[in-house]
């Protein structure tokens, strides 16, 4: 994924104010072992490279409520795909307009 980053136009971030909150949540954790002057950096570098989403709709679909503003985001946003490693998570494989697929799923369509 990394790689499809580089190419300018190939790949298009969406974040919203919620999923930054939750990765800081996530990459604070002890057992990441990273101190907070990195996480920083990563955040604010990932907030750099991605469009941020101010999502309209609450959506209530999911198992696990935290994982419905992934949805939200990419349903606002007009994304193509939601990419996550916790597919089991998102009981369809599409929404709308935005196909669910997995980091190697998603790798393998732009190789």
């Amino acid at each position: 994924i990394l790689l499809l980053l580089t190419r300018p136009g190939a790949v298009r971030l969406l974040v919203s104010s919620e999923i930054l909150t939750e990765y800081l949540k996530v990459l604070t954790r002890e057992k990441f072992g990273l101190q907070d002057e990195t996480v920083a950096i990563l955040l604010h570098n990932l907030d750099g490279l991605a469009k941020t989403i101010i999502p309209k709709q609450k959506l209530d679909l999911l198992p696990d409520p935290d994982d419905n503003k992934f949805l939200e985001c990419a349903v606002e946003g007009k994304a193509s795909y939601l990419v996550t490693g916790n597919i089991k998570h998102f009981p369809f494989s599409v929404y709308k307009q935005v196909r669910i697929i997995t980091p190697a799923t998603f790798i393998k369509k732009f190789k």
